[in-house]
């Protein structure tokens, strides 16, 4: 189909430039980027929480229906399909599978959150949450902008003298907790001495300090509590 959709093109269209730009997919800036990785990682929790629920309530309703007097409809197949249809009614919902609960039934697992797929991760959980919140300290202290450069030179500093110490480069501990940490680091540019400036000077802040060296003035013998005329010339 998108062969026959370039030849459609009229012939001073460039061919190779044209399907570049229709199967291509615009490239997300920063903040579009962290947007996705949240919106993404909300959505997994959420159907990973039903998912949980369900698996949990099966494999509770299993075990009930083994220690107690076998009756239709308690069976495991028949369990399954009442679960997911009445708590995974969602089609983005993952569907529970008899052997899946056969299997957490024959290790006796009841009532519990289903095993994680996969193999365990290199990088503890720990060290990229502790590193998220470092880079929001540093955001919100105002020290600097937390770039990728001093992040990756702190990840590094935090993995010295430990037995994760060469054992994962840097610049993938940040990335990994840009990844996981989304909802705590908030992309933004870099702030400097104006912007700063100008985020203070608001009404109430000029009123303190203006209020602040009066107080001092007058602590110190250079003015007084009276009123006074304020003049240019000698009278």
């Amino acid at each position: 189909m998108l062969d026959a959709a370039l030849d459609e093109l009229p012939e001073w269209c460039d061919r190779d430039s044209s399907r570049k730009s229709m199967t291509r997919r615009a490239r997300k800036n920063l903040t579009q980027a962290h947007l996705s990785r949240l919106t993404g990682q909300v959505e997994k929790r959420y159907y990973d929480g039903r998912y949980s629920a369900a698996y949990k309530a099966a494999t509770l309703s299993v075990q009930s229906a083994a220690a107690g007097e076998k009756k239709y409809g308690t069976g495991l197949r028949a369990t399954v399909n009442r679960v997911n249809k009445e708590m995974l009614d969602s089609p983005h919902d993952k569907k529970l599978t008899k052997s899946t609960i056969y299997n957490a039934v024959a290790r006796g697992d009841f009532g519990v959150s289903p095993l994680k797929n996969g193999r365990q991760g290199l990088i503890p959980p720990e060290l990229t949450h502790g590193l998220a919140c470092h880079a929001v300290m540093m955001q919100a202290s105002g020290e600097g902008e937390a770039s990728s450069l001093k992040m990756r030179a702190i990840s590094s500093a935090i993995t010295l003298g430990t037995k994760f110490e060469n054992m994962f480069s840097s610049d993938y501990i940040w990335r990994k907790t840009r990844l996981d940490h989304p909802r705590l680091i908030c992309p933004a540019k870099a702030i400097d001495n104006e912007d700063r400036r100008v985020d203070w000077l608001t009404y109430q802040n000029i009123t303190d300090w203006n209020i602040a060296a009066k107080s001092f003035l007058i602590s110190i013998g250079m003015g007084t509590e009276d009123r006074g005329l304020i003049r240019k010339c000698f009278v």
